[in-house]
């Protein structure tokens, strides 16, 4: 290295600098630590930062004259010398600001098995009411197709292999089976979105699933004196309590079975805040339910024995609380002379009642908890009232008012 000097930095000194018979470093008089190096044969001058670090000289170049100006070396050095004052006075603990951070290990993306797995324990596991049911279903699918993309990453996933996938399953099983299969590794691309470890597109958007025919079945006005007898009839306390409660809350079987008492309020405005319902989302958002007075009867009746078991239908179970009712509940549909009609068809009957009698789809939607009315319109909008038979009626009625 050359010459070393300190002089007062400015654009009339440093146009006045000719060309070195061999590099020369200067120092500003006005900035400590700011420099300047000026190299042999072309006079090229490069701003740098010089001042010693835990007894150490560090050397960082801020840029070269005239695209870096001098004002802006001076604002460089002068922050550098901030952060070196603040962490003098730190003691020097944390990391060395002058020293690039460590490069962080490639994260090495994860298989589908290792996003299935992960999935299971993080949102499976912990959201689901009755996990054991839970469990075995997505293990079926699993087992259904899904695993043979099992040793792919999401990276490497193509369109393509995901509908092959989708076709063969259908071939080889049921249209429904092979789009819940591609609504799981949908759930799961979603949940690797959610938490950063894949930020590629939806592979399963392009796939057009085979779709089935959604239940519309619900309770009918003729069948209402049969069901009821049946209901009076029940020998079994939780099996009547958990129908009548499913009936009159449109709640759905699993959220019944699950039913807390820290989650009803019985007095008042009676309500039920259902927590974990069956929502869109990684974390479900809870809803809201109007308890009828026959619903608060009940709880109330049960709520005489409950000590401090915290589930309103308590059993033996894993869970603490019911699980199934197959049985009973296939004896009381027989009773009751409900043909084609199961459980889910409960949740049913009262918005299909609410809708048929002219509310609207979003009050239909509220009592069912649904995220959107764009869900509660596809299973419900063709019992909304014709408006053609309305129109109809009126015009017949006003041409032939004279006759009346």
């Amino acid at each position: 290295m050359g010459v070393t000097a300190r002089v007062r930095f400015t654009r009339r000194f440093l146009d006045s600098l000719g060309v070195p018979d061999q590099r020369r470093d200067l120092h500003d008089g006005d900035t400590r630590g700011l420099g300047l190096t000026q190299f042999e044969k072309s006079g090229a001058i490069s701003f740098f930062w010089l001042r010693k670090v835990q007894g150490k000289a560090k050397r960082i170049t801020l840029g070269k004259w005239p695209e870096t100006s001098i004002d802006v070396a001076r604002r460089e050095a002068e922050a550098k010398n901030v952060l070196l004052a603040d962490w003098t006075r730190a003691n020097f603990t944390g990391p060395n600001p002058f020293e690039p951070a460590p490069a962080l290990p490639v994260k090495r993306p994860k298989t589908v098995k290792e996003l299935f797995d992960w999935w299971m324990k993080e949102q499976l596991f912990p959201h689901s009411k009755n996990v054991r049911k839970a469990e075995r279903n997505s293990c079926s699918l699993w087992a259904r197709g899904l695993h043979e993309l099992g040793e792919k990453t999401l990276e490497t996933l193509k369109v393509a292999e995901i509908v092959a996938l989708h076709n063969k399953i259908k071939e080889r099983g049921t249209p429904v089976a092979a789009d819940r299969t591609i609504q799981l590794l949908k759930t799961l691309i979603r949940f690797a979105q959610t938490f950063q470890e894949y930020a590629g597109p939806d592979l399963t958007r392009p796939v057009k699933y085979f779709g089935h025919h959604p239940r519309d079945r619900f309770l009918l006005p003729t069948e209402v004196p049969t069901f009821l007898k049946a209901l009076e009839t029940e020998r079994n306390t939780d099996v009547h309590d958990i129908i009548v409660i499913a009936l009159l809350t449109s709640a759905r079987k699993s959220d019944v079975f699950s039913m807390r008492w820290c989650d009803l309020t019985l007095t008042g405005n009676a309500a039920w805040k259902i927590p974990n319902p069956k929502t869109t989302g990684i974390v479900p958002k809870p809803y809201v339910v109007h308890l009828a007075p026959r619903v608060i009867d009940v709880l109330r009746r049960r709520a005489r024995n409950a000590g401090d078991n915290p589930w309103v239908f308590p059993a033996t179970p894993q869970s603490g609380h019911v699980e199934q009712i197959d049985k009973p509940w296939a004896e009381f549909r027989k009773r009751a002379k409900l043909r084609d009609f199961v459980f889910h068809d409960l949740r049913r009957s009262q918005p299909s009642r609410l809708v048929s009698r002219g509310y609207s789809m979003k009050l239909a939607s509220e009592i069912l908890g649904h995220s959107s009315v764009i869900n509660t319109e596809k299973h419900y909008a063709h019992l909304l009232p014709s408006a053609t038979a309305e129109a109809v009626d009126s015009f017949a009625n006003e041409i032939f008012a004279s006759e009346q």
